[in-house]
């Protein structure tokens, strides 16, 4: 995210799921608890989570006919969009950096 974002916006976003602690939540969870921290003063919620989302480190979880679940993720499919009324996950690969 460097070179891409104001500093302070990575802080707040970094911050927010350090705290959050979760891999896997949907939007009004992270939404609950953004609100009743105050994590965020910078960016608000969506912006925060569009990042994410387009710097991969979180996914959409998506239903495949069958009833399969796969994970949607920017740098797999650079035309998918993040959809907030699905649930949503942290790349695996983070999990131990944002001590989930």
């Amino acid at each position: 995210m460097n070179g891409h974002l104001e500093d302070s916006h990575i802080k707040e976003i970094i911050d927010l799921m350090i705290r959050f602690g979760k891999f896997d939540f949907k939007y009004d969870e992270i939404k609950r608890f953004a609100e009743k921290e105050k994590v965020l003063s910078k960016l608000n919620l969506e912006q925060a989570l569009k990042y994410l989302f387009d710097f991969s480190i979180i996914g959409n979880y998506v239903t495949l006919t069958g009833g399969n679940i796969r994970n949607t993720w920017k740098h797999r499919h650079d035309r998918v969009e993040l959809d907030i009324s699905k649930r949503m996950c942290l790349h695996y690969g983070l999990w131990r950096y944002f001590n989930v």
